[in-house]
Formats: structure tokens, sequence, C-alpha cells
């Protein structure tokens, strides 16, 4: 009995865990939330004073219960202090999977997004860093 309690145990938190929502940096995402060059480091253009990159949150629960997903961006400095930059909304519904949104990163650096739900929880963050180009 005792067995059988921790493997059900062991088997809800990695159920849990699994189902978590992400982040991902993409290059473009069409409207069927197909991310296209999904990567964490970019180069950035020479002769661009931004650099637009779509940031998208996947939460295979779907977004139930919330109305919209926040994504706040912070630059990380030389130290590890994160400072708040800005952030973006983008309203979604209930049976959605994925909510995304362009953000243009105005140099190159490293950056910090966090995305948060209506009720200001945070669902997932990751970082992003863009080099600068030749």
């Amino acid at each position: 009995m005792k067995k059988s309690a921790i493997l059900l145990a062991c088997l809800l938190f990695f159920a849990k865990a699994h189902s978590q929502t992400a982040l991902f940096f993409c290059a473009y995402v069409n409207e069927s939330g197909n991310c296209f060059m999904n990567n964490n480091q970019f180069i950035a253009s020479p002769d661009s004073t931004v650099q637009r990159i779509f940031m998208q949150a996947e939460d295979p629960r779907t977004f139930s219960g919330t109305s919209k997903v926040i994504f706040k961006v912070y630059t990380v400095g030389k130290n590890g202090v994160e400072t708040y930059d800005s952030s973006s909304e983008q309203n979604v519904q209930n049976d959605w999977i994925f909510a995304w949104t362009p953000y243009s990163f105005k140099a190159p650096g490293t950056y910090k997004v966090k995305v948060f739900n209506d009720r200001n929880q945070l669902l997932c963050e990751k970082g992003l860093t863009f080099f600068a180009g030749k």
C-alpha cells in the first residue's frame, strides 16, 4: 500500500511538472501558433536600432481561468541585477494553448522575460541574449 501511494504521488508530481507554462522566443509566429526559429540567443542586426522577436507562452492545460497573459521584460546588468523595462499584454481565451506578442528589444544585451496571468501570478520566466552584429 505504501509503495502504491508513493508511486501515485510521483506520477502526480511529474504530470504537474510536465504541464507547466513554457516560454519561447521566435523570429516569427504564424496564426496557428507555430514558432519559427525558436532560440534564446540572437544576433542583433547592425543596421537596425531595435530587434523584433515574438515572445510565445504555451500552456498545455490551456489558459483556463485567466483573461490575459502579461509579458514583463527586464534588462539584466553585468552584475545580474534585473531592471524592469516594459510589458506587453495579450488577451486570451479559456481554450487557448498559445499566447504570443511581438516585442522590439532596443539594444544588444541580456534580458529576462517573465510571464504573468491576470492575477499577477508568475507562470514562467526565461532569459534571452542579443549579441551585437558586425
